[in-house]
């Protein structure tokens, strides 16, 4: 099954919003303001659209928030 989207190119296009949602060096939840760890994870990347429904918003910035694994779950 071929995929949709490119992963390499995904993942770039999270370190950017990484590094730019930077308060003071760090990162944090949009949803509690909880701190994240210092390391991104792909789960710390929630798309507010899904990404299968929503194929032409994968990568668009203003569809993609910071989360706690705990609050992806949700």
């Amino acid at each position: 099954m071929k995929k949709k989207f490119d992963v390499k190119k995904l993942h770039e296009f999270y370190m950017q919003i990484w590094e730019k949602r930077k308060v003071n060096g760090r990162n944090y939840s949009e949803v509690s303001g909880k701190l994240l760890p210092k390391e991104p994870i792909t789960l710390f990347f929630e798309h507010l659209l899904e990404k299968s429904k929503y194929p032409n918003l994968i990568f668009e910035e203003k569809n993609i928030i910071l989360v706690t694994s705990e609050e992806q779950e949700l």
